[in-house]
């Protein structure tokens, strides 16, 4: 019976500090004092006829996913370029910007860190950028987000005005960022980023301080019916 309740107050104590960080259906990852950055797709769809990099900004932001408080102040950023912003330089992944590895909202790795994510000619996505705000992952078939952009992060200019490019979302390599172009009237989704977030490294909660007093209590059954099994032995006697 003891025994028996050793093996919950361990159960319990394991899943809750080994169990993945969800925020919704958002799978983080879950390494202490890690910083990385969430990449998504948005659910809902715009057209692709402003050339103001606030009016992405904004759209990505207001679908963004919810992060967990304790990761601390979070902003997103669209990776789109326009005339006056390119999306490296919009979402802060350059080569003299922070680096930090980014991950998809399914908990997946998708680059290692700001050079790859420009660098999918030679280093494909480690994962695709096809989860969306509530962490599901996009439907089968194609969808496509605008990014008005060149696999190396500037304004696509080759094109005719009123043709940008856009991307299919299941996709790793170079084409990832850009596989075609259409008319701006076209309806597509978004792609999205954030800050760099960083996880908080644990400390003594109450959760733990009562898994200990728990482990105690076990600790003192046990030598309680110990002590009880050789009263009764000496009694025997």
């Amino acid at each position: 019976m003891n025994r028996s309740i050793s093996l919950i107050v361990f159960v319990v104590c394991i899943l809750f500090f080994a169990s993945p960080s969800l925020a919704g259906k958002i799978t983080l990852p879950t390494t202490p004092g890690l910083s990385y950055r969430i990449a998504f797709v948005t659910d809902t769809t715009t057209a692709g006829d402003s050339t103001d990099i606030s009016h992405y900004n904004s759209f990505v932001t207001a679908d963004a996913p919810t992060l967990p408080a304790d990761l601390g102040p979070v902003s997103w950023a669209a990776i789109v370029s326009t005339t006056a912003e390119n999306a490296i330089t919009n979402t802060q992944t350059g080569p003299s910007d922070p680096s930090a590895p980014i991950y998809n909202t399914l908990g997946q790795l998708v680059v290692s860190g700001n050079t790859q994510l420009w660098d999918t000619a030679s280093k494909p996505l480690l994962a695709p950028i096809d989860g969306g705000p509530n962490g599901d992952g996009i439907v089968s078939g194609l969808t496509y987000a605008w990014t008005f952009t060149t696999p190396e992060g500037v304004l696509d200019t080759v094109h005719p005005a009123g043709e940008p490019e856009y991307d299919d979302c299941q996709l790793i390599g170079s084409n990832w960022v850009a596989i075609n172009v259409v008319p701006t009237g076209n309806i597509f989704y978004v792609y999205g980023i954030s800050s760099i977030v960083t996880n908080p490294v644990p400390e003594p909660s109450t959760l733990m301080l009562l898994c200990s007093a728990l482990l105690g209590l076990v600790v003192f059954l046990e030598t309680g019916a110990h002590n009880t099994a050789i009263t009764t032995d000496l009694v025997s006697l």
